[in-house]
């Protein structure tokens, strides 16, 4: 697995837990409910994102040492 497909693959499962969310609200609409979301899935979200750009990096690092060992 490349770290390209690992980010593709984060963001699906957290777009899909999204949409699980969304379905159990339908359900689950209380303040209890809305703690949950602002606790877990809003932390969640942001982790999320903060791994993506981390990801990121390292494909730019990696990349950079893969061509710098080719020139060598």
């Amino acid at each position: 697995m490349t770290v390209g497909t690992g980010i593709v693959q984060i963001q699906e499962a957290l777009k899909l837990l999204r949409a699980q969310w969304e379905e159990t609200q339908r359900h689950w609409n209380d303040p209890v409910g809305r703690e949950f979301e602002r606790i877990y899935l809003d932390n969640l979200e942001l982790q999320v994102k903060q791994t993506r750009q981390a990801m990121e990096q390292l494909a730019n690092l990696l990349q950079q040492a893969h061509q710098d060992s080719a020139l060598t």
